[in-house]
């Protein structure tokens, strides 16, 4: 409750300060999108205020979506309904148009694109709100986040695409010795920076890796290719496990068995399942501070945030384990050069999973991140 009371206080000093700094010198008539342009950081009060509203936005949100009691971890604080109502009653005082930023689609082409310009409350929307920054919101009517101003469920679909390389196969057209074939760890398959169209990128081309075959046959994990892949949309749901942390678990993770190519082996849980598969993922987040992230799996696993290889868990192997703080992001490479985030601003975040061998498929994602698009972000090619 103490610490709803003085991010709510400091909230609204920065933002009388915001307005007594408008009276004194009145900004010239704009339009909305010369508004949303001139929002930057530069006015007194203005940057404490956005700083404090990416604080109260973030206890928000871990009282709407942490449990069925409205009570969540927060900063170290029990945040109770009581807090949750003090929270809401402050928002109606400094302005406050809806409860959470807008979120939606991504467009088609990048992992973090334009967005489908429908609904209320984007971060980059025109119209429809005050000359201000707002509590949860900057003021708008539809932006570049893909914006629906009511509060969503975050939409996380991927695209899973299923491969084969089982001895006798037929098509042999459709082996791809990627797959069933050799193991052990192997960092450094990809490249640190995402590609162009929302692509990890093969940083050997021309060559090869300890358990890849060159750059065709990596191009085809992450894209629709008849005759080498079956793509599959799949969605995951996190459940919340406390301390504002939620959870995808599944220790068993076979979602293709009995589609695509079918390709059958014996697990170590004693059944028949499809292996050999890719799962592609795109989210999005706005960084509020003191996120975290964790993947237990196995086989590669390339996550990206803003666009910058930050777990690499590359290779044949079984389930590992790399566990990241938003707060201190650093490239997962030998340079770990430092990735560093704005409190208030959305950013993209990309994940690149592949079961590559029997005789398990494991994955689990803990994190603290609250994801904001509403719709999936599919991206084929």
């Amino acid at each position: 409750m103490i610490e709803w009371t003085a991010a709510i206080r400091d909230m609204i000093a920065a933002r009388l300060e915001w307005i007594a700094a408008r009276v004194a010198a009145p900004a010239p008539i704009q339009s909305p999108s010369e508004r949303v342009a001139d929002l930057e950081v530069d006015e007194p009060g203005e940057a404490r205020f956005l700083e404090d509203r990416a604080r109260v936005r973030r206890l928000l949100r871990l009282a709407l979506f942490d449990g069925p009691h409205h009570r969540a971890q927060a900063d170290g604080v029990n945040t109770s309904r009581a807090a949750f109502a003090l929270a809401l009653s402050s928002a109606v005082l400094v302005g406050t148009t809806g409860l959470l930023p807008g979120c939606g689609s991504s467009g088609p082409g990048s992992s973090f694109g334009p967005g489908n310009g429908q609904g209320g409350g984007g971060d980059a929307g025109t119209g429809g709100g005050d000359d201000g920054p707002s509590l949860l919101q900057d003021g708008g009517s539809g932006g570049a986040d893909g914006g629906g101003g009511d509060a969503c469920s975050p939409n996380l679909t991927g695209r899973l695409r299923d491969f084969v390389n089982k001895p006798g196969f037929t098509p042999s057209s459709a082996l791809d010795d990627d797959f069933e074939n050799a193991l052990g760890d192997d960092r450094g398959i990809v490249a640190t920076d995402l590609g162009p169209t929302g692509k990890p990128v093969y940083a050997h081309p021309g060559g090869m890796t300890p358990t890849t075959h060159g750059q065709t046959q990596f191009d085809w994990w992450y894209r629709d290719t008849p005759g080498k892949n079956i793509p599959y949309d799949f969605q995951i749901t996190l459940t919340p496990i406390g301390g504002g942390v939620s959870s995808y678990d599944n220790q068993e993770f076979f979602p293709l068995d009995g589609r695509g190519w079918n390709d059958e082996y014996v697990a170590d849980d004693g059944k028949m399942h499809n292996f050999s598969f890719t799962f592609e993922l795109h989210t999005t987040f706005e960084y509020m501070g003191g996120e975290t992230f964790t993947f237990i799996g196995d086989d590669d696993v390339f996550v990206f945030i803003d666009k910058k290889l930050v777990v690499d868990l590359g290779g044949v192997h079984v389930a590992e384990t790399k566990a990241i703080q938003l707060d201190a992001l650093t490239t997962d490479d030998a340079a770990q050069t430092p990735v560093p985030l704005t409190k208030g601003t959305t950013y993209p975040l990309d994940i690149f999973y592949n079961e590559r061998h029997t005789v398990a498929s494991h994955f689990r994602m803990d994190t603290s991140i609250v994801f904001n698009n509403c719709n999936p972000i599919i991206l084929p090619q």
